[in-house]
Formats: C-alpha cells, structure tokens, sequence
C-alpha cells in the first residue's frame, strides 16, 4: 500500500477537486467526510441500534443544504458533539478548503480531505466559538483530536479510530459493511485515477512511438 500513501500526497496537492462521473448533486440523501493519510482512515466506533460498529463521519442531508454543508456540518457535529453549526463557518470552510475527491455511492456522495487539512481547519472551528463537552481545550492538532478526545457514552461518535485501508481488503464484523463498501470504492477510483494519469503521461513522452 505504499503506492497508494504516496500517490494521495500527490494528488492532494491539486487545486481543483476531483469529481467522479458518479456523483449526482440532485440525487443525494446524505454525506460524510473521509480523512485520510493514504496509509489510515479516521474512522469512529458508532451506536447501531444494539450493537457498536467502526463506521465513517457523515449524516443526513437537511433542507436547503448542499452535499458540502451535509459534509462539513456533519463532521463538525459529530467530531465536537455539537447540535448547531454556525452557516458562516461552512461557508468559510468550503471556501478555503475544496475537497481532494468527491464520489458517490448510491445516495451518499463522500468528500475527501488529508489528515493536514483537518488540522489546518481547526482553528477555523475555534474562531467561531465552537466549544466541545469532549475537549478540556479545543484541539490544536490531529493528534490531540483523536487522542485527547473524552469518551462519553452519549454522543453519536464514541471513540476516534485510525483504521488502516488495507482491512477493507476483508470483511470485519466489527466494522460496518456500508463503511467497507465506502472505502472499497475509494481505493478503486484512486486505482482509476493513478492508470489514467500514467497514460496520459505515456501518451505525452517525448520517447514514445
């Protein structure tokens, strides 16, 4: 997999997002968030009726929203265990930080960000008020998002988890399948995106016949 960790760096550095063919604006019910390394993906132990499971971050779409103010409210909600989000925040966020990938499986449409960029929105979160009941102090990093974060048994999102891509290989009955599926499908369309690349810069060699 270190192909892949070290393509994603690359390919997070583009300017413009990455938008498959399936995503479908009109056609959405939901959205959600993938952060990720190329090598781990932040992910959440989660209540599912009686059961906990592994899933990602993400939500319902509510009236008026775009699939980005889906995703981005939904992870701020349910990283700090907030119930508003202040419409000024997203609108900042969505114009500093454009997605890297956007794709869509079935009704749910998932933005892509590296690890970096959550940490380069934090202060962001922190300059409009944001507070959290699971932070003693708001985090200032990635690591004290994930490893500082209070446990309660209360909110949506129980405990942030690092899983490793390559588990999605597999299936795992602690992580939910809709969540395997999500990341099955990024993994591919990363696979897409590298082979396309590399044919267009064979295409462009000056050393081809």
């Amino acid at each position: 997999m270190g192909w892949l960790s070290n393509y994603i760096q690359r390919l997070f550095y583009r300017h413009t997002p990455y938008i498959d063919a399936s995503v479908d604006p009109s056609n959405y019910t939901a959205a959600g968030v993938l952060l990720t390394d190329g090598t781990c993906v932040l992910s959440a132990l989660q209540k599912f009726q009686t059961t906990q499971k592994i899933s990602g971050i993400g939500g319902q779409k509510e009236d008026g929203e775009t699939y980005m103010d889906t995703a981005l409210r939904e992870m701020i909600e349910e990283l700090f265990d907030i119930v508003t989000v202040p419409k000024p925040l997203l609108e900042t966020l969505k114009a500093h930080f454009p997605p890297h990938i956007v794709f869509q499986q079935g009704t749910y449409i998932l933005i892509t960000y590296s690890f970096c960029d959550m940490e380069r929105m934090l202060p962001y979160i922190a300059s409009f008020g944001i507070k959290s009941r699971l932070y003693e102090t708001m985090p200032i990093n990635f690591y004290e998002l994930v490893r500082l974060r209070f446990i309660a048994d209360d909110c949506e999102l129980l405990h942030l988890l690092l899983l490793p891509l390559y588990l999605t290989k597999g299936t795992s009955k602690f992580v939910h399948r809709e969540f395997i599926k999500d990341l099955q499908l990024y993994i591919q369309l990363l696979e897409t995106i590298q082979l396309s690349k590399r044919r267009c810069w064979s295409k462009s060699s000056p050393n081809t016949k």
